[in-house]
Formats: C-alpha cells, structure tokens, sequence
C-alpha cells in the first residue's frame, strides 16, 4: 500500500512537471492625467509585469512588479519626458489623481490606504506626504488642499506644515482651487459647494454636480446627473448660466483650448470636439 502511494505522488508530481509552462508578460496604463501651467500635459504610468504559470490543473497569474512613474507630453502628445519613479510598491495601488502648479506636481494613490506625493516637475525633491486623497495646489504652488478619508476637506503649507480643516463633512471630497485663489470647489452627496478662503464660508451649492475642476476663475467644469440628463457643463458661478458640453470632461487645459476626457481610455480633444486623441504610455 505504501509503495502505491509512492508511485501515485512520483506520477503526480512528473505530470505536475511535464506539463508546467511560465510566461511572463507586461502591460503599460496611463492614469490619472492633469495639465501642467505651461500647457503640457502630465500623467502617471504603471508598468506592470506578470508571471504566469500554466500546469494540467490550469492557470495562475500574479503580479511580480508595478511601477508608478510620473511623465510629461506636449499637447500633440509629442515630446515625452519620463519625469521620475513615483514608487515600485505593489499590491493593489493606482494612481487616482494628479495636479500641478508652478514647479510642482503632486499625485495622490488608492490602496490599502491613500497617500500623497509632492515632487518637483524636474524629477527632483520627492516626499511623501502621508494620507490623503485628491490633492489640488494652490496657484503659486505653495499650498495643498485635500480630501482625508472620512475626515472633510483639509489645506496644509507645501511642506506639510500648518495642516487645518475647512470642511467638516466626513462626504466631502474631490477639491480644487480656483485660478485666482480664493475658492475651493468641492463635491458633497451630489453636490458641488464652492467655499470662500477670505470668508471661510461656502457661497455657492449646485445639485446634481460632481467632480468639479475649475474651466476659468468665473467657470467650473462639472460632471452633471439627473433622472433627465447626464453629460458634461460649464458653469458660471457668478451668472449661473449653464452650457451644455458634448461630453462629460475631467480638465480643461490652462488655455481652455483643449479638454482631458475619459471613455474608458484617457483622450486630449479640442474644445469643439475635434482631434481627439488617446495618451498612450
């Protein structure tokens, strides 16, 4: 019996052998793409690579490696630059946002838990800036303001000093600040609030809105959904008066000559909705 045993394991385990195959494979994505102030655009790349083991009981893929690097395109999608590695940490990151201003860029991660990155847009002065997520610096680059998980909307000096809260809404999420430097759009539970920096206050609520990223210092870029309409608009905060855009659009460059659009791919279009284009890696 117990050299039966022995014979069925030594065949199990050559039929194991035989008939095991490796590959290794590697994908490429762009996340999360953003406009510089000089109008070229900046995203992140996450290069992954995979091992994959083929044996008589069928198939097992795992990951071995991911990288975040942080690059730069011109608008033609020309000139590339790898700026720098942001982090070869893997298991179960990715990249969620990305913004600029001045010299600096900053890239928020979802995981296991969020957490920031600030770097120069040479690739220089790298530093991790804790938890936090969609961070959106202040024109001059001097300030970051940001969403803590459960927590509301935050602002913190570039080097992590002076961090206080503006928002107490555990919901609230999704911040960016105006060209001009006196407001923070937000989204809340469907809503887009816009808060006053000089006051301290909100001054404006609109229903129905989310993500929003500011088109001009007058202008927000939303993204709108009711029972009767969902797609992209231009809203003017002072007027409110409401443009109705072809699609729903994540940024508009600092020109407002072209948009960053996502359709299950990230694209560059022209405002008009012409020559559109896919950032490849």
């Amino acid at each position: 019996m117990r050299n039966r045993m022995m014979i069925m394991a030594v065949v199990g385990i050559m039929l194991l052998v035989v008939g095991c195959r490796v590959e290794y494979s590697e994908t490429e994505k762009v996340l999360a793409p953003s406009w510089a102030d000089d109008g070229d655009i900046i995203y992140v790349k996450e290069y992954t690579r995979w091992k994959t083991t083929y044996n008589t009981f069928g198939e097992d893929c795992v990951m071995i490696a991911d990288t975040f690097y942080l690059m730069k395109c011109d608008v033609q999608g020309e000139n590339k630059i790898l700026i720098r590695v942001i982090t070869s940490e893997f298991g179960g990151w990715t990249a969620v946002s990305s913004n600029s201003s001045s010299d600096w860029a900053i890239v928020s991660f979802m995981g296991g838990y969020a957490r920031m990155y600030l770097m120069k847009l040479d690739g220089s002065d790298i530093d991790t800036l804790g938890a936090g997520m969609y961070p959106d610096l202040s024109p001059d680059g001097s300030k970051i303001v940001y969403a803590k998980r459960n927590e509301g909307i935050w602002i913190m000096n570039r080097d992590g000093s002076g961090d206080h809260k503006i928002v107490s809404d555990t919901t609230a999420s999704y911040p960016a600040w105006s060209p001009d430097d006196t407001l923070i759009a937000y989204g809340i539970d469907g809503k887009v609030n816009i808060f006053n920096l000089k006051n301290i206050q909100n001054i404006k609520v609109y229903d129905y809105l989310y993500f929003p990223n500011w088109y001009t210092e007058e202008k927000l870029l939303v993204h709108y959904s009711s029972p009767n309409y969902e797609g992209g608009l231009l809203v003017d905060i002072i007027t409110d008066k409401v443009d109705t855009l072809l699609h729903s659009y994540i940024k508009s460059s600092p020109d407002t000559n072209y948009f960053i659009g996502y359709d299950g791919l990230y694209f560059i279009v022209n405002i008009d909705g012409t020559n559109k284009w896919y950032i490849e890696p």
